[in-house]
């Protein structure tokens, strides 16, 4: 199965340029109306793979329910990064949002009518994701029992293989 392929372009909308500095940073530029692009959690998670990739991590989560490390990616599986998480209300659609921009469309076969499929179903995919020539390979499971549902990236891309 082929990856499903995310440009940084399709979460944040359009950049006029990336640039690395001598120091390792990223330098971003957005056009001059960049702030009045629609789909922000698409670009929360834009940018949140913006940083992780940047900053050489193996994974990435989202686990709303917690009440510490509800947004973290982890570099190298020893250091843990925790970001400000976003409000509690906006949690079901952040989650929806990586189901339906990471994760290939459900199937809708007999099969899955009969074994009643809803839509807190987990969920993996592996997708690709592209910052102009530079890509990163991504595992994705969203996940849900109910009372609880989060969102885990691990990096399938090797750490040598990153520019």
């Amino acid at each position: 199965m082929s990856p499903i392929i995310v440009r940084i372009e399709d979460l944040v909308g359009d950049v006029v340029s990336i640039e690395t500095a001598a120091d390792g940073s990223w330098q971003i530029t957005f056009p001059d109306d960049a702030i009045q692009l629609p789909v922000e959690i698409r670009k929360l998670w834009g940018f949140v793979l913006l940083m992780a990739q940047r900053d050489r991590a193996t994974s990435v989560h989202y686990h709303p329910w917690r009440s510490d490390d509800r947004l973290t990616y982890i570099i190298e599986g020893v250091q843990r990064y925790e970001l400000s998480p976003p409000p509690d209300e906006h949690a079901p659609a952040i989650i929806e949002a990586a189901r339906s921009v990471f994760t290939a469309p459900p199937a809708k076969g007999r099969l899955s009518r009969l074994v009643g499929l809803a839509p807190e179903r987990a969920v993996c995919s592996t997708f690709s994701f592209e910052v102009h020539d530079w890509a990163v390979l991504w595992d994705v499971v969203c996940w849900s029992n109910r009372e609880r549902s989060g969102v885990e990236l691990i990096r399938v891309t090797p750490l040598e293989e990153q520019r």
